[in-house]
């Protein structure tokens, strides 16, 4: 398969337009619809690779510790992301909460180990093993990307709670709001230039025959 990396198709209305790293210094937009391409982000290359590693510790303990203790009649519970998630949903139905849970757990952290994946390899400067695929599924992935809504379906849940119930942040709830901030700045980061990883290891493959 034919790879271009020095071009960029609009998701919207596929105008395709040359990708220049000058134009990385500020935000661009499609001339047909207006959707914006890519944009100006605060962060290096070098810079990604650890706040993928603080994602993923970050994420980790948010779903292993409680992030919130609910006290009723003087009994108290621990209430981890997954549980919360799943009584949220749970009136509606089991598809529901899994297809809730998979938005809210399963794609943030997809996305953090990918991510990390071609980052760790273009620190080396060359593509990860399977790079076009995991950069193709990274791009499908960004819309599905809900890591506000944790946080935002917590804190409502919480207001809620508390009208009745005792609620208390747990220790696992300083993690979740990292780890979204974390999700949200790697999100924003433009992963375009990374393409060109794969025209320097053809250019390296086709010098060393010659």
């Amino acid at each position: 398969m034919k790879i271009y990396p020095h071009l960029i198709v609009c998701p919207c209305c596929e105008s395709v337009y040359r990708y220049r790293l000058s134009d990385r210094k500020a935000s661009l937009q499609c001339r047909r619809c207006a959707t914006v391409l890519y944009r100006r982000s605060a962060f290096t290359l070098q810079d990604l690779l650890p706040f993928c590693f603080a994602a993923l510790v970050t994420f980790l303990i948010a779903n292993l510790m409680p992030v919130m203790t609910v006290t009723a009649h003087g009994l108290t519970r621990s209430v981890t992301l997954l549980q919360g998630i799943l009584a949220i949903t749970g009136s509606f139905s089991v598809l529901t909460g899994i297809l809730t849970a998979g938005l809210l757990i399963g794609v943030p952290l997809i996305q953090i180990l990918l991510t990390g994946w071609v980052l760790l390899f273009a620190r080396l400067r060359q593509p990860a093993p399977g790079f076009v695929v995991v950069m193709k599924l990274l791009a499908r992935l960004h819309p599905w990307s809900m890591a506000e809504v944790i946080v935002s379906g917590f804190l409502v849940a919480a207001v809620k709670l508390s009208s009745f119930l005792d609620v208390a942040p747990g220790p696992g709830s300083p993690a979740m709001v990292a780890s979204v901030i974390l999700l949200i700045i790697i999100n924003s980061y433009d992963l375009q230039p990374l393409w060109s990883l794969l025209s320097a290891r053809r250019h390296k493959v086709k010098t060393h025959h010659e």
